[in-house]
């Protein structure tokens, strides 16, 4: 494969046709709102983000028991997206909980607090900071409080060791540790109204017994024989909607002691009727006023935010239609937030993050970060003010491979000509490393590479008398708006008489109107310091600043193996712009570490100290024979 790191297009059509990364429709689910690979384009509604951020910092620092936020935002728009955007920064930053509601799911009036209640208790089942769920980052919260009650020395535990320290234990031993915790806790805080909502959070740590705990907690009866085990009684299904907000103030409350809590409505858009005939928008603020209501504000140690979502025709045309002074209830800030139309900057950037994903996931670069797609394509489709939803199916409807290849024979060749023994062996030629890199810097014309602008390239200095041949070719660039000319001399050989005189002409640098000169040989073959080339190296990296670069395989391979192709274009049946094309389109020529190197040895001295190797291009280097006779072989 050649240095540069640009896959071939057979390979990313390859990954293209087998699987459409976008969605269709592009709605986020109730469960993508939990996953960890959606694409979080952080700076779209950065300024909404921001907004509830400091609404839960004010929760955390107990300045705020309870507030609502509500933003509005046309179909499409990202409304679930900034939702996802939410829960990802949370669960990074171990910050807060997040319920997610999608209104859609409370459809029973007679049962309403129950169905909340149970979407609550099935948010905090996914995973938070670390993996574990949001229930066993409190449940962790819980233990390690009471634990500290009965032992101020003892440790902190994170949640996954409590897990492992659970499922290590027997049932028998695990029953005694719950019991001794949740008294220890309840020493604690005696104004918890319901020890048992405790002791079922704890379990929650148990794998075993986590599936029961969360659906005692949910309200639903488990089997008597595991509640026994559990110590959970069973409620009565007559009053589960009474005792399930009970259940969830006390649990609420709970969650107080150790997190801010963050509760999002969704989806309350469609036109469903429960079978009472009460419609989302009406669900949802009911549920708002009645924790308003019913929460018990001065027992919260952290607050609570309520964060609604919908478009600005529900908003308008049906919240604010409610009886007077419900719609405050789910904006304390008056008017709603709007969201921003995506720029077409943006939509680019969420492009490029959600392909991320799917290059990385098949180990492909593509040439550039939208492909197949183009940035411009981007942007002219989002200045038709489309949004984000649009955006994102059109890109599921055009995701294909490209139909026509145009550098597919290119690239046959180019790597048929990589395989050949003949040109691996031509890294030792010097004649055609030089031909390579010539050809190379040709293609580099009029263009900046390593901070300077390459003016011209030129071989005629072979054909100078005094040359003979030792010096191959010459380059011009401009360093802000310095001209310097680069005396450029391929040196293989291991005869110490050929190696002096390369050398000695390669630091007369008035006899050839040079500027600076570079040195092109394997640094493995070194120049022995008895040798009388030596006292020429000398000079030339150390009185005339000369560069010697590291000629390494892996970066001339790819230079001889285009040049080679070039030169048999009529037996590839190639054109000559197909192979220019193909070079600039895999920067065979502009990311080449070697060709860098080279056009870097004509930086100022004062610019060679200071610039930045990096660890593919560390082939410049400034050699004093003084100080390196060890790497050089003396």
């Amino acid at each position: 494969m050649a240095s540069c790191s640009i896959s071939s297009i057979k390979d990313l059509n390859a990954a293209i046709a087998a699987q459409n990364p976008f969605p269709y429709p592009a709605s986020v689910s109730d469960r993508e709102i939990w996953r960890d690979d959606l694409p979080n384009l952080n700076s779209l509604n950065d300024r909404i983000r921001q907004v509830v951020f400091q609404a839960l910092e004010r929760s955390r620092q107990g300045r705020s028991a309870l507030s609502a936020i509500a933003v509005t935002g046309n179909p499409g728009m990202g409304k679930s997206h900034l939702i996802s955007t939410l829960r990802h920064q949370i669960q990074q930053d171990d910050s807060a909980l997040l319920v997610y509601i999608n209104a859609g799911q409370l459809t029973d009036l007679n049962l309403l607090r129950y169905q909340f209640h149970q979407r609550v208790v099935e948010s905090l089942r996914y995973a938070g900071q670390g993996g574990v769920m949001q229930w066993q980052s409190l449940a962790a919260a819980i233990a390690n409080h009471a634990i500290h009650a009965i032992d101020p020395k003892a440790r902190t535990f994170s949640p996954p060791e409590l897990i492992a320290k659970l499922n290590n234990h027997t049932r028998a031993k695990n029953q005694t540790w719950v019991t001794q915790l949740t008294e220890g806790f309840c020493k604690l805080k005696p104004d918890i109204a319901d020890p048992d909502i405790v002791r079922g959070i704890i379990w929650t740590l148990s794998s075993t017994e986590a599936p029961y705990s969360i659906k005692w907690l949910s309200g639903m009866a488990i089997a008597p024989s595991k509640a026994t085990e559990l110590g959970l009684p069973n409620r009565s299904r007559d009053s589960r909607d009474a005792d399930a907000w009970e259940i969830l103030m006390h649990t609420l409350t709970l969650i107080s002691f150790y997190y801010p809590l963050i509760i999002c409505f969704d989806e309350l858009e469609a036109a469903d009727k429960s079978d009472t005939g009460l419609k989302r928008e009406r669900v949802v603020a009911s549920i708002i006023k009645r924790i308003w209501d019913t929460l018990p504000r001065a027992s919260l140690e952290r607050g609570m935010v309520l964060f609604s979502v919908m478009t600005e025709e529900t908003w308008r045309t049906k919240v604010q239609a409610l009886p007077p002074g419900i719609a405050n209830y789910l904006s304390k800030q008056g008017e709603p937030m709007q969201l921003y139309q995506i720029s077409p900057d943006g939509i680019v950037e969420l492009v490029r993050l959600w392909l991320q994903g799917f290059y990385d996931h098949y180990h492909l670069t593509p040439p550039n970060p939208v492909y197949p797609f183009e940035a411009g394509q981007l942007r002219a489709l989002a200045r038709e003010q489309l949004s984000v939803r649009e955006i994102l199916e059109w890109c599921a409807e055009n995701f294909h491979p490209v139909e026509e290849d145009p550098f597919e024979q290119v690239e046959a060749a180019f790597e048929r000509e990589q395989s050949f023994p003949q040109n691996r062996e031509s890294v030792l030629d010097n004649g055609a490393v030089a031909q390579a890199i010539y050809f190379g810097l040709q293609r580099v014309l009029g263009q900046t590479i390593a901070g300077v602008e390459v003016e011209s390239v030129s071989d005629r200095i072979q054909r100078d008398r005094q040359n003979r041949g030792y010096i191959q070719l010459t380059l011009t660039t401009r360093e802000n708006g310095r001209l310097s000319t680069l005396g450029v001399a391929i040196l293989q050989e291991m005869q110490s008489k050929k190696v002096e005189a390369a050398l000695k002409r390669l630091v007369q640098y008035e006899t050839f109107d040079l500027t600076c000169g570079c040195l092109i040989r394997a640094y493995e073959n070194g120049i022995p310091p008895h040798w009388q080339a030596s006292r020429y190296l000398q000079q030339f990296t150390g009185e005339r600043g000369g560069q010697w670069v590291d000629l390494k395989a892996q970066e001339i391979l790819p230079l001889i193996a285009v040049w080679r192709v070039y030169q048999r274009r009529i037996e590839y049946g190639l054109r000559t712009e197909q192979i220019f094309e193909f070079i600039a389109y895999r920067k065979l020529a502009t990311e080449n570490p070697l060709l860098q190197a080279i056009a870097r040895s004509t930086l100022s001295r004062e610019r060679v100290k200071g610039a930045k190797v990096t660890p593919e291009s560390e082939s410049v280097k400034g050699i004093n024979l003084a100080t390196s006779t060890d790497r050089l072989g003396g």
